[in-house]
């Protein structure tokens, strides 16, 4: 499996580690939605990046996404993961991006656009 260290809970949200009590916690967040669309789900990334990068200066967050912003959001570490003409961007979903996120290791993945990384394994029988 791709992803056999990824679970996706209820709410669409990826867990890469067993819960604990943490001080710090890494978030990556895929960002297709702010380069790829131009609607409802860019505005809601858009503001929701914003207002965590406004709130949260404790945690460590990483935002993939197909090009570099010129306007950075602050505290928010920018990976850039292209769309290539060869590769769609949803097949990134299921390699590029799944690579990446193996080699960050985040404790949370979220992906507020349709789909998220596929091919996970639930963490513990509390999961659905």
């Amino acid at each position: 499996m791709l992803l056999n260290n990824l679970c996706t809970d209820k709410a669409g949200l990826v867990s890469t580690k067993p819960q604990a009590k943490r001080t710090k916690m890494k978030i990556a967040i895929i960002g297709d939605a702010l380069d790829l669309q131009y609607a409802g789900i860019h505005i809601y990334t858009k503001e929701l990046i914003r207002n965590l990068a406004k709130i949260d200066q404790k945690n460590e967050y990483l935002l993939l996404r197909p090009k570099l912003s010129e306007n950075p959001f602050p505290n928010i570490r920018e990976i850039e993961m292209p769309v290539s003409n060869g590769l769609h961007q949803r097949a990134r979903l299921f390699t590029t991006i799944p690579a990446r996120l193996r080699k960050e290791k985040p404790d949370l993945v979220f992906e507020p656009g349709h789909f998220g990384p596929l091919t996970c394994q639930k963490a513990s029988s509390e999961s659905p």
